[in-house]
This record gives structure tokens, C-alpha cells and sequence, in this order.
């Protein structure tokens, strides 16, 4: 019904359901063991798997652990499953697992690995330093990341929980930052996070309806 209401026009819309972390996204101590995520994830994700969706998706991960034992749970639905984590510009995922590493243990360590993985939640600055990082020390694992959902502000994770209010920067900043990270990091899924709303995406939306120059 959600797809129909859209008209054909709309065409192909994926459908996913979101799977977030038992504890603070931003705080890795809160974060489960394997199997503790295994077992506190598992009815959700199940009863969300028996819907008609696409794919499955965890996201804004903070720890390893976590992330493994969400993956058995995705690998035994049979559907389709994608990862995304917060990094931080060292290309460490907030447990200070380096994030080529995590790609490969997870990619060998459950039974059915992620279609690709994603990072949010993080400033495309960010990204840009974390990609250069992971691309350098893990090359093979780095062609598994295919993007950003970005915020609007590059403050850490421990400012951004700090503040009262919500930090962003204009729409048009944003648009032409997060898009650049097609030519820069070889990015192929954009889109916002925290601090986005309508007019930011439709900013990245005309940004990236530019043709990429191929020197």
C-alpha cells in the first residue's frame, strides 16, 4: 500500500525496516555482547521480517558485538540485510574497532554477510577522513562501503549529546558536501541524518543530479 500510494511514477521504491542499537547509539559501553544481541533483537527483527519489506536494516551501531549478533539474527530470516555504523575521522567504529577490520569479521563471521555497509550519523567531513583511513589499511573491505546518511553538523558524537538543541548547517552547504563524496570516496548511497530535513535533501537531490567529470 505504501509503494501504490506513491503512483508508478515512483518507481522501484525499496521498502526496509530499521533496526537500531539496545543502548545509546553514541555510547559503546551500553552496547550487548553477541549473544545478549542476539537475544534482545531477535523478536523484533523477526516479526519485522514476516512483513512484506525488501530488506532489513541495522543502523547507527556502535560496537562489533552488537553488530554480530544482530547479523545471526538477519542471516537467519533469509532476507536481504545492510549495516550501518558511526565512525569516527580515525576510521574506528565508537568501540575503536578499526572499520576494515569490522567489515571482514563480520563478512566472515556469520552465516549470510550484509548486502553492503553504511556509516550515519556522522558529518560527511567525517567520512571523508574515516573512507581515506579504511581505504589505506583495509582496500578490500573499503569496496564494501557504499555511503552516508549524513548530519549537518561535523561535532562528535559526545558534543552532539551534549547540546540542547540541534546543530545543522544550511541546505545548500550540505547538498554540495555530502554529493562531492561521489568523486571523493566513490560514494553511491547519500542521504541525512540528524539535523536534515526537506529542504537539505532536496539540496543533496539537485547536487547530485550533476553529472559527475571524468578527467
Amino acid at each position: 500500500s505504501v509503494r501504490a500510494s506513491y503512483g508508478e511514477a515512483a518507481h522501484p521504491i525499496v521498502l526496509s525496516a530499521l533496526v537500531g542499537p539496545k543502548g545509546d547509539a553514541y555510547k559503546p559501553d551500553e552496547a550487548p555482547d553477541r549473544e545478549g544481541a542476539r537475544r534482545f533483537h531477535a523478536p523484533q527483527i523477526m516479526e519485522l521480517a514476516a512483513g512484506e519489506l525488501d530488506c532489513l536494516e541495522g543502523k547507527t551501531l556502535p560496537s562489533l558485538d552488537e553488530a554480530l549478533g544482530m547479523s545471526d539474527v538477519f542471516s537467519e530470516t533469509g532476507q536481504p540485510y545492510t549495516l550501518s555504523f558511526v565512525l569516527r575521522p580515525d576510521g574506528t567504529i565508537l568501540d575503536g574497532t578499526p572499520f576494515g577490520e569490522v567489515i571482514d569479521r563480520i563478512d566472515n563471521g556469520v552465516a549470510r554477510a550484509p548486502e553492503f555497509y553504511l556509516v550515519n550519523c556522522v558529518h560527511a567531513s567525517v567520512y571523508q577522513a574515516a573512507y581515506q583511513v579504511i581505504r589505506r589499511s583495509h582496500p578490500e573491505q573499503a569496496s564494501r562501503l557504499i555511503g552516508l546518511e549524513a548530519n549537518t553538523s561535523a561535532l562528535s558524537p559526545e558534543e552532539l549529546d551534549a547540546l540542547e538543541d540541534v546543530a545543522e548547517e544550511s541546505p545548500e552547504k550540505f547538498g554540495r558536501e555530502v554529493s562531492g563524496l561521489r568523486a571523493s570516496t566513490g560514494a553511491r548511497y547519500l542521504g541525512g541524518c540528524c539535523g536534515s530535513g526537506t529542504e537539505h535533501i532536496e539540496a543533496l537531490a539537485r547536487a547530485a543530479a550533476v553529472p559527475l567529470t571524468v578527467a
